[in-house]
């Protein structure tokens, strides 16, 4: 096994000590300090390695809103925007936006806004095939130049 010596700055030292404090509890027995920091890195070059092919970090809000309910979740993933399209009429706005994904999937993003009752719903679905993807006309005609372009997709396999 190789060494490594890491030189911690003082205002660092809190966040290493309650990483190596929970890595030797019982249910982290597995990880080491240096598998998590390990992990950590792989982390960042993965992300570094999306940024430069146009991909970013994407934060998406995933829940309903009413007057007696507010829930709302958060996904992350490695995307790009390739289309968005609205749907407007007087008491609803539909918004659908399209991602792909670093991974080479499709995620479609739909907000659901009810103006009469105002209320608004957020889901996703992920797709692997484009044909598959119940949306709009107009979002795929707004995604096909970029969808038309050859890709080369990153798959974890």
């Amino acid at each position: 096994m190789s060494q490594k010596t890491i030189y911690v700055r003082d205002e660092y030292m809190k966040i290493f000590e309650e990483a190596e404090e929970l890595s030797k509890k019982e249910e982290f027995e597995e990880h080491s300090l240096s598998s998590i920091i390990a992990a950590s890195l792989q982390m960042y070059i993965h992300q570094k390695e999306a940024e430069t092919k146009g991909f970013e970090l994407i934060n998406l809000a995933i829940g309903i809103h009413t007057e007696c309910l507010n829930y709302e979740n958060h996904i992350e993933f490695l995307g790009k925007e390739i289309a968005r399209h609205s749907e407007k009429d007087s008491t609803k706005i539909k918004n659908y936006t399209l991602y792909q994904t670093y991974k080479g999937r499709l995620l479609l993003h739909i907000e659901d806004k009810n103006l009469l009752e105002r209320s608004d719903k957020s889901w996703h679905k992920v797709y692997d095939n484009i044909v598959d993807i119940e949306a709009p006309a107009l979002l795929f005609q707004k995604a096909q130049e970029d969808l038309a372009e050859p890709h080369t997709f990153y798959i974890d396999v």
